[in-house]
């Protein structure tokens, strides 16, 4: 008899409330895996955030080191668009700990809201934080059938955020990694001629042609080698792409010999300009004067992603070359 009534109740199967408790401790698994995955991305953009006010800031020091140069202490602002948001930078300037020596801080502010769709999600997840009876069987199968289709639409939900973070992630990795390498050539830059594999100097020693979207120059790169450092580089802009070339030489023998570096991929259109006497350029040298000269500043502006991002580089040369 003992054997029989084992048996029966191993048959008996689940009931309501069992299954309803077990889609309660799903539902709030994945509303918890929601809220985890929904944080991290909104950190991913708020790193967004600070790479764009980091090159923002950057743009403004080579500003004020060139055309752009501080007056006296005090107090200045303005606001600037970048990667399709509008944002505030505000400059404080103070006296030095010597004569003519200022010390500054730039803050920068995003005036828009961060995102208003990771915003409207997190409401909908503390919305949706309802709890229910079972006290009436109709009413506890509509709510188990509420908690199911929540449930799958959390865990749809939160799949998508962590791709979107993702993707978010390695676009400011790209960016930040593209901009230090191109900030550190051209703070390098040397003001040496640059010469063909015959030993004949080229138009200038610093040369940008607009009908190829691309910039030559010589500088200092970091090396292992017992050999030079002084390396000729090509910047240009190639099949969707803003690519790196570093050549064996500052003068190589063979224009085939180099290594090549994709820095930013789906680039949809690149411009760059270059700056002398307070007059932007898109070629350089422009005549036989600058031909011996570096630019000022260097500004690059490009669209990645449907967003406009711009770079101003200062080379730290103030002078020309002599023979």
């Amino acid at each position: 008899m003992a054997r029989l009534t084992m048996k029966q109740n191993l048959n008996k199967g689940f009931s309501l409330l069992e299954v309803a408790i077990a889609l309660l401790i799903l539902s709030t698994s994945v509303m918890a895996i929601y809220q985890v995955i929904s944080t991290s991305t909104i950190s991913t953009f708020e790193l967004e955030d600070r790479h764009i006010a980091r090159e923002i800031g950057n743009n403004r020091v080579a500003l004020m080191n060139t055309i752009d140069i501080p007056q006296g202490t005090g107090t200045r602002e303005g606001s600037i668009n970048m990667a399709g948001f509008e944002w505030e930078w505000r400059e404080e300037i103070s006296k030095g700990p010597a004569i003519n020596v200022y010390e500054y801080s730039i803050i920068i502010k995003k005036l828009e809201a961060l995102n208003i769709s990771m915003k409207q999600e997190v409401i909908l997840l503390k919305n949706n934080r309802k709890g229910f009876t079972l006290i009436e069987v109709l009413v506890s199968i509509v709510i188990l059938s509420i908690i199911a289709i929540v449930s799958t639409n959390f865990l749809q939900s939160s799949l998508e955020a962590r791709e979107q973070g993702a993707s978010k992630l390695q676009n400011v990795k790209e960016l930040n990694i593209a901009s230090s390498i191109v900030r550190r050539d051209m703070r390098q830059i040397l003001n040496v001629p640059i010469r063909d594999y015959f030993g004949n100097n080229l138009k200038g020693n610093f040369i940008a042609d607009a009908s190829s979207n691309s910039i030559v120059f010589t500088t200092l790169v970091n090396s292992s080698f017992s050999t030079s450092r002084v390396r000729r580089i090509e910047y240009l802009y190639q099949d969707n792409a803003f690519i790196r070339r570093q050549y064996f030489a500052d003068n190589p023998y063979s224009y085939e010999e180099y290594f090549e570096t994709i820095l930013l991929g789906g680039v949809t259109d690149i411009e760059f300009s270059y700056m002398t006497n307070r007059k932007w350029y898109a070629v350089w040298p422009i005549d036989i004067i600058t031909k011996a000269k570096i630019p000022e500043l260097v500004k690059i502006t490009f669209t990645k992603n449907n967003l406009q991002y711009e770079w101003i580089i200062t080379d730290n040369i103030d002078y020309v070359y002599k023979r």
